[in-house]
């Protein structure tokens, strides 16, 4: 994931994003709070998938 994200096209701001999304889901976890736990790793699953999108899609075949 690293190397992906070495050379991600939202720069450093992307990269930056899993991290924050770590430490709300780990916050919730500690605090024992099982409903924001869903909620965060909700958030960060959907945060991810974004992230990652731009090296899953296929260009447009031209007409």
């Amino acid at each position: 994931m690293t190397r992906l994200l070495a050379d991600h096209p939202g720069g450093t701001e992307a990269r930056s994003t899993p991290d924050q999304r770590h430490r709300a889901l780990t916050t919730a976890i500690e605090s024992h709070d099982p409903a924001r736990a869903r909620e965060q790793f909700t958030i960060h699953a959907e945060a991810t998938a974004d992230l990652f999108l731009p090296f899953v899609q296929q260009p447009p075949h031209p007409a």
